[in-house]
């Protein structure tokens, strides 16, 4: 999967487009191998009675990696409105804390509450949208979920700032 990703973002240096091109790899991989992605995302191996092994947190790693180093990238490049973390909501923020305590520590020492809540928020569609297609819980609407992935890319990319770039 990850190396699928990675082939796919290969094509720009541009980080917005990157974030687009690791998206679309993901969804490509998701359809293509769809009990593989649901080996690997309909339940955690704890939820299966097993403890992670160092070589499946390695994985999921660097899984998470190229999604949160993408986001870095496209932040560090290009900042785009955000909440206010005083607008965040206490119980989002009360959650978010430790993952953006550890962030700001060991990766994005500048990055601001708000856009780690961005992050989330684009991550949450772009997972949920790949894994309803996947999963064959768009079919009741659409015989293919291309499309309405690629409006929730869109509208990702309204969200920041970038709506030209789409």
């Amino acid at each position: 999967l990850c190396d699928a990703m990675e082939s796919a973002a290969a094509s720009t240096t541009d980080p917005f487009a990157r974030m687009l091109e690791l998206s679309r790899g993901f969804r490509r991989w998701a359809m293509e191998h769809p009990q593989e992605f649901e080996l690997l995302f309909a339940s955690p191996p704890t939820a299966l009675g097993q403890q992670p092994t160092n070589a499946c947190q390695q994985a999921s790693d660097r899984f998470g990696n190229l999604f949160a180093g993408a986001f870095i990238a496209m932040w560090d490049a290009d900042p785009f409105p955000v909440p206010d973390a005083g607008d965040v909501s206490p119980a989002m923020r009360e959650g978010l804390m430790p993952y953006w305590t550890w962030l700001t520590a060991n990766v994005a020492p500048d990055m601001p509450l708000g856009a780690v809540v961005r992050f989330l928020e684009g991550w949450v569609r772009i997972f949920g949208c790949v894994t309803m297609d996947a999963f064959g819980h768009l079919s009741w609407a659409m015989p293919d979920g291309e499309p309405m992935f690629e409006q929730v890319m869109r509208s990702l990319a309204d969200m920041v700032g970038r709506p030209d770039a789409y």
